[in-house]
């Protein structure tokens, strides 16, 4: 067999794989992710967004901020968190806070146990920024859950007397699309990792790094009392979302993104187009092997230049140098010596 047909099914081989392992790569690469992170933290912020952000709070103090011609210095030795000369105290056995979007709070775990929310935007109706809602340690201990749709910061920057920290926590990235199921709606794990100590994470669009991602969750009191702070659970919309984590001491923070191995190495589909390749590559090689005899084409020698071609004439030129060598050539060979003979003698 020639060897241009065997290199004609070695090239359409190579296409088919080459085609194969670029489906692979399109399908980890199109599809959509979500991030879900749950944690026990001392402080938190909301960027509320979307009109689903009501929340009904019992037994709270609305600590309302007196305008600056109302503001007194407290008293020495009041170190109350809601003193009467900096806040008008407005004690409500049951209320409904209807949160704007892109109100923006800060959400406090204190020592003596109680949930603090800060306003920290000036757009909610009645609460000027800088005021102050508390739930008391007994209530809070009670309370039902608080759902939100949101920008989340979990976690203050840590440094020398920090209050607002994140405690510990995971994080999860999930994958949804062709590589991860065949059927609609079924999202693949293709990450996850703990958080530590002392760590500020939140959620960020790959395309705009400044623009946050709106995440759905809910705040929730400790399972046990004896646990300081909080615990937030969310789950981020599908998108191109990445997790940015600081941490105290770097300048610069870390991104944690899976990449298209890790979306191979958890598809269940990816994985078993991986086998296929294999198997297609080990067919091709099995087929020229078979249609070459068992034995590697020998590829067509180089021509020689010193051999003339069929059909080529060669013209020798004879000189007089030429034709003497050739003479001499044909003369046969008879040795000489350069000693005069020895005379021999006779016999007397």
């Amino acid at each position: 067999m020639g060897a241009e047909p065997v290199l004609r099914l070695v090239t359409a081989s190579a296409i088919v794989i080459a085609g194969l392992t670029g489906l692979i790569l399109f399908l980890s690469a199109s599809s959509e992710r979500s991030y879900s992170i749950a944690a026990r933290t001392l402080g938190a912020e909301l960027t509320f967004k979307g009109q689903s952000n009501d929340w009904l709070l019992e037994k709270v103090d609305i600590c309302k901020m007196r305008g600056p011609e109302d503001m007194r210095l407290p008293a020495p030795g009041d170190d109350r968190r809601c003193p009467e000369t900096l806040y008008e105290v407005l004690p409500q056995a049951e209320t409904v806070l209807h949160w704007p979007p892109d109100t923006r709070i800060g959400i406090r775990h204190e020592p003596s146990g109680d949930l603090i929310f800060i306003v920290l935007s000036a757009n909610v109706p009645d609460l000027p920024e800088g005021s102050l809602v508390m739930v008391p340690a007994e209530a809070w201990q009670t309370h039902g859950a608080l759902a939100f749709q949101a920008e989340v910061r979990i976690g203050g920057l840590m440094a020398t007397g920090s209050e607002d920290y994140l405690m510990e926590g995971r994080w999860e990235a999930r994958q949804s699309g062709i590589a991860a199921s065949l059927r609609a709606n079924v999202a693949e794990v293709v990450g996850s990792g703990a958080l530590s100590l002392g760590t500020t994470v939140e959620l960020i669009d790959t395309r705009d790094t400044a623009a946050g991602i709106v995440s759905f969750g809910h705040v929730t009191p400790t399972v046990s009392r004896d646990e300081r702070g909080f615990d937030i659970e969310l789950l981020s919309e599908r998108g191109s979302v990445a997790l940015r984590v600081w941490h105290f001491g770097l300048q610069e923070p870390t991104i944690f993104r899976p990449d298209w191995m890790d979306v191979v190495s958890s598809s269940p589909i990816l994985v078993a187009l991986g086998p296929l390749v294999a198997l297609v590559a080990g067919l091709v090689e099995l087929m020229v092997k078979v249609r070459a005899g068992g034995r590697p084409v020998p590829a067509s020698p180089a021509p020689d230049p010193s051999v003339p071609e069929t059909g080529q004439s060669v013209r020798l030129r004879k000189s007089g140098k030429s034709k003497a060598r050739q003479n001499s050539a044909a003369r046969p060979y008879r040795k000489t010596s350069s000693r005069p003979a020895r005379r021999r003698r006779s016999s007397p």
